[in-house]
């Protein structure tokens, strides 16, 4: 059997499986399709995030934008690559190298290839979908609309898929080279908790971050990807990591954006805009993802139904506890003149050319909803639970995927 890691002293190891035989194509190097995947899965979640700041500074002006552009190839990236493995491993490839693949439709491929390939195709559908919604129904910068939901799916299992492919790497080698390469990891749950964030964008502002509409969206989303974190990774305090990987991304885009001068091409203009609006700043997620790795710290990372359930009912209460308290002042900070500087971009700077000025941009908007109290609290406990341990089978999944 695997032998513990040496970071993890005093807990179970999870059950990765038994001595490792090297499989063919299983290097010590990361391999080229998993750097190829996840470049993909970078491309596109930046260029998502420069969308959203083109639609607030620019408009929709038409559909091959330099963001566009960037999102759909990050998508056509990972889709060419688990493309070409696929014909590989059903042509060109026999014996050993077959062990590591699964069959659909006759066609062999990697899981993790399965996956981006499905995600790649939804994005390419939603394309047209998306011109045609603009316009029938008007240019509008919604995130939530039908194609842009499509979109979403696509790129989340773009990078979903780009993950598993580096997990299935990872599984194949000795916990010392699993060890070595886990910053890899890292980044990849970086850029998908990055492109989950997006989802709930519109609620994540910080006038929304005293509403209970914006804790249970939170509490959906995010514990499920931390705990999927805390589940598998080789290193200490993983879901920190990943947390502190989605700050980076979120805020190196907040700082760069803003450098290039634009103005608005599409009426109504109700606020003079010169430069490009840069995103809100990024949520303080590693807050709670310290509750969370430390609640694994506690109770180890080994198996079985019971200890899955306990410890996601531990991770949904450390992260509400320490989530909303994080939030509540964090966001107060935002809306005041303080942060209204380059670093914290707050203070109404992430609002864009349609947004009329006022004092609204510096106040919180949960005036039709209850304020945060302790049925919240309860509420959203439970639903991070529930996220929590849907992550931890996924992590479960994870560590024994192998093709």
């Amino acid at each position: 059997m695997d032998t513990v890691h040496p970071t993890r002293t005093g807990t179970n190891a999870p059950n990765n499986s038994a001595p490792l035989t090297r499989s063919p194509g299983c290097t010590n190097q990361i391999p080229w399709f998993c750097w190829a995947t996840i470049l993909g899965g970078l491309c596109l979640t930046v260029g998502i995030l420069w969308d959203i700041s083109w639609h607030s500074t620019i408009g929709r002006d038409t559909f091959f934008t330099p963001a566009h552009i960037a999102v759909y190839l990050g998508g056509s990236l990972g889709g060419i690559v688990c493309g070409w493995l696929v014909l590989q491993a059903t042509l060109l490839q026999r014996g050993a190298y077959r062990e590591r693949t699964v069959s659909v439709l006759g066609f062999r491929g990697p899981i993790g290839a399965w996956v981006v390939i499905w995600g790649a195709s939804a994005m390419l559908v939603s394309a047209p979908f998306d011109d045609w919604w603009h316009n029938a129904y008007g240019l509008d910068v919604r995130i939530l609309s039908p194609p842009h939901v499509l979109l979403a799916l696509g790129m989340y299992h773009v990078v979903l898929g780009a993950s598993m492919m580096a997990w299935s790497w990872m599984n194949n080698l000795s916990d010392t080279d699993r060890s070595r390469f886990s910053w890899f990891l890292t980044a990849a749950g970086g850029i998908q908790l990055t492109l989950a964030s997006m989802l709930i964008l519109e609620i994540s502002v910080p006038n929304r971050q005293h509403s209970p509409t914006f804790v249970f969206a939170s509490a959906l989303l995010f514990p499920g990807i931390l705990a999927s974190a805390a589940r598998n990774s080789y290193t200490k305090w993983p879901a920190t990591q990943v947390a502190l990987a989605y700050f980076l991304l979120f805020e190196l885009m907040g700082l760069v954006l803003p450098l290039f001068p634009a103005e608005p091409k599409l009426a109504p203009i109700l606020t003079r805009v010169t430069h490009m609006v840069p995103p809100m700043f990024p949520l303080l997620l590693f807050v709670p993802a310290i509750g969370m790795d430390w609640v694994y710290s506690r109770c180890g990372r080994g198996g079985g139904w019971k200890r899955d359930i306990a410890v996601a009912a531990l991770c949904g209460i450390a992260f509400i506890t320490l989530y909303i308290p994080t939030q509540w002042y964090a966001s107060k900070f935002l809306l005041s003149p303080l942060a209204d500087n380059t670093f914290f971009h707050g203070h109404g700077r992430y609002f864009g050319y349609r947004a009329s000025p006022g004092n609204f941009r510096f106040e919180f908007w949960n005036r039709r909803e209850p304020p945060i109290q302790f049925q919240t609290w309860v509420w959203g406990t439970t639903l991070a639970a529930a996220s929590s341990w849907i992550g931890i089978s996924i992590g479960n999944f994870l560590a024994r995927i192998r093709r």
